[in-house]
């Protein structure tokens, strides 16, 4: 039995597409995953501590070793509670609270400072 003239070639541009389509496909799940993977990687405490110095020392003592007042405690002491973790240090960091200067930091200033936050722990 004969195809119709043309079928073949239909058939041929149907798998073409399919195959770009797969391709696009896997493309954007790699570029998705990469992207969502950014702050979690990209943690810098160099970066952190620039940006606690910057929004922080008005009020904490940014400074690993330095005391604390009693109205404010220091960064260092805030992390000294072992129920702070590092998902809580980002929830708080991404909430407005009473008190404190709203901060609107992006992810990655979030993710620096909470790896700052966490050399502050390592120095206990």
């Amino acid at each position: 039995m004969r195809e119709r003239p043309g079928l073949a070639e239909r058939r041929g541009a149907s798998v073409q597409v399919l195959s770009l389509f797969r391709r696009g496909l896997g493309l954007g799940i790699v570029l998705f995953a990469l992207a969502a993977g950014v702050p979690a990687t990209a943690q810098d405490p160099a970066a952190g501590r620039a940006l606690a110095e910057q929004w922080c020392a008005s009020c904490h003592i940014v400074a690993p070793g330095a005391g604390s007042s009693d109205q404010v405690p220091s960064l260092q002491s805030i992390v000294q509670d072992r129920d702070r973790s590092e998902e809580w240090l980002r929830t708080w960091l991404s909430a407005p609270h009473e008190s404190m200067p709203s901060l609107s930091l992006s992810r990655m200033e979030i993710a620096d400072l909470v790896a700052y936050l966490e050399s502050l722990r390592a120095t206990e």
